[in-house]
């Protein structure tokens, strides 16, 4: 079996790992008896593409190598079944008045059972937990290493997921630090705290603010689908929405063709993808 087969059968079977499963599917198959919502007198389409690719971008996959392999649909859903219920006594310890549908975030590959319905389970770490696990130390001076910083963050070692150096912003003098944090009791701790001091220097902590991703076509630039589903006969341009084939667009007109704004129509301040992201 070749590599694309395995990483497709892999996300085909792990998707399901999501948290709250049960409760994304039912908002999804209420999504498709609404295929349109209005907003703002406005009808917008919700794709089920665009659905899966919101909750993805939300909630990191959780990939599972299983052994044998699995591929039947009831199978894999029995073993989403053992997975909660060997989590649930612990959580209820933490969670007494916790009372919607129960999910889990199995980002620790120690939480695993060994195996499940005579399934050996072989768990792969994650590279990052979603935004909301992360902060931000910004304007961490260089000479202050991870090690230091992980010393001096007040909060234990077993409960950091991820510290590292973000790409892209380190200067002569400083760069901003990436924290995963793995409970939310540690994560509004030092929130609120605001900062923490290092070798006399005062580290600012922020809210990592991630990126907001919808899925948009890059050929008509609308969102919903992609490239290869779209049924625009022409590559539209960004700027003016007209054929990019004729003419010159580099100096067109800057002119949304869903609006009528002065912006891009792949801008995240056109208020129809406002209204989309509301909607969806």
């Amino acid at each position: 079996m070749n590599h694309r087969d395995t990483r497709k059968e892999r996300k085909n079977i792990c998707q399901t790992l999501s948290a709250d499963v049960e409760s994304e599917r039912n908002n999804i198959n209420q999504m498709k008896n609404d295929k349109y919502h209005n907003t703002n007198n406005t009808n917008i389409y919700i794709s089920q593409h665009a659905l899966n690719y919101a909750i993805e971008q939300y909630l990191s996959l959780i990939y599972i190598k299983c052994n044998p392999k699995v591929s039947d649909n009831t199978k894999a859903k029995g073993i989403i079944k053992a997975l909660i219920t060997h989590i649930k006594d612990d959580f209820y310890k933490l969670n007494k008045y916790y009372n919607q549908p129960l999910g889990f975030e199995y980002c620790d590959t120690h939480n695993y059972p060994t195996s499940v319905e005579s399934i050996i389970l072989e768990p792969l770490k994650p590279k990052h937990l979603p935004g909301q696990h992360s902060l931000v130390l910004k304007y961490v001076p260089n000479y202050i290493t991870i090690d230091d910083i992980q010393n001096e963050i007040g909060i234990g070692k077993d409960l950091i997921f991820n510290l590292e150096e973000m790409n892209g912003s380190r200067t002569d003098k400083y760069r901003h630090i990436r924290l995963e944090i793995k409970t939310t009791n540690e994560y509004n701790s030092l929130l609120k705290k605001g900062g923490i001091t290092i070798d006399g220097s005062l580290i600012e902590i922020k809210e990592f603010l991630s990126p907001p991703r919808i899925l948009i076509c890059t050929k008509c630039n609308d969102p919903g689908h992609v490239r290869k589903n779209c049924k625009l006969e022409y590559e539209a341009c960004r700027r003016c929405g007209e054929d990019r084939s004729v003419g010159n667009h580099k100096e067109c007109k800057l002119c949304c063709h869903r609006c009528k704004q002065e912006h891009m129509a792949t801008d995240y301040q056109c208020h129809y993808i406002i209204d989309y992201r509301r909607c969806l």
